[in-house]
């Protein structure tokens, strides 16, 4: 796997309240997740910058096209998924909850999602009728939606504590549910693992659970039926690891406290949010 290009988006507002010191490192709160809409079309989200940024990229330079801020509601966007049909875009925002948008009109929610949380975090379409999210702060929740009803569809309490339920991914034939549970960048005393859960939609059994060597786990995305891509904040790293076997290869050009990341949807490229340096970094798959 080669990098292909690193590139940083507008500059966000400085802030100091979402700077961290990390061991001996500072992180900033800044880029934050990845989306993609087609194979040459990207989203990402800023949490500093509390906006939606739109990208072009045609396999060798990410060209920024528009913001969005802020994102009407959604105060803190920290994570982002499309609909497989395109129609849509969900947000999870730092001050809790899922908001639900049409994305050829942005200017205000379709729908929005709470279960009382304060600190919701990943999320991902199921398919175009329901969608995931995660709520990160105690009582740590798997919540999923109905987008036909508007209800909650199923809301599973974290049994993991301390780790908590941070990125989701589903497999490409939508049986496997992966979800990474680690603590924050700033406990290191958490955890950190992969559990793959059986999908029917409805959440089922544990199927696996693996460690891949992980410090701090963050984001996950299926590249194939077996092998999945996991960003590690602590050691600035993702893995590539096979969930029948638990072995793992690590990468680490061009990246600084990695956090989302996603697919394009032809497979070629892995695009990866960092919440360090305010930038995305794109990998080839080769």
């Amino acid at each position: 796997m080669s990098i292909v290009t690193a590139i940083h988006p507008p500059p966000s507002p400085p802030t100091d309240i979402k700077r961290k010191k990390i061991g001996e490192r500072s992180r900033l709160a800044t880029c934050s997740d990845v989306a993609w809409f087609g194979d040459t079309c990207l989203y990402a989200v800023n949490v500093v910058g509390d906006s939606l940024d739109e990208y072009n990229f045609d396999g060798h330079e990410i060209i920024h096209v528009r913001r969005t801020a802020p994102l009407p509601q959604c105060r803190l966007p920290i994570n982002v998924a499309v609909s497989p049909d395109g129609k849509l875009l969900a947000a999870t925002s730092s001050y809790g909850g899922l908001y639900v948008y049409d994305r050829g009109d942005l200017s205000v929610p379709k729908q929005i999602f709470s279960v009382g949380d304060r600190l919701s975090h990943g999320v991902r379409f199921y398919d175009s009728r329901f969608v995931l999210y995660t709520v990160v702060e105690d009582p740590a929740f798997l919540v999923l939606c109905d987008l036909e009803t508007g209800e909650v569809f199923q809301k599973i309490r974290n049994v993991h504590a301390p780790s908590v339920p941070k990125g989701i991914s589903f497999s490409p034939a939508g049986d496997i549910l992966a979800v990474v549970y680690s603590g924050n960048a700033d406990q290191g005393d958490a955890p950190s693992f992969v559990v793959g859960y059986e999908m029917t939609p409805r959440i089922g059994r544990e199927l696996w659970r693996n460690t891949f060597g992980l410090s701090c786990g963050e984001g996950v995305v299926f590249l194939d039926e077996t092998h999945i891509a996991i960003t590690d904040q602590d050691r600035d790293l993702i893995v590539i690891g096979d969930v029948k076997t638990s072995i793992g290869q690590v990468y680490t050009e061009g990246l600084s406290f990695p956090h989302g990341l996603a697919l394009s949807p032809n497979g070629k490229f892995l695009t990866v949010a960092n919440y360090g340096n305010n930038s995305l970094t794109c990998y080839v798959l080769t």
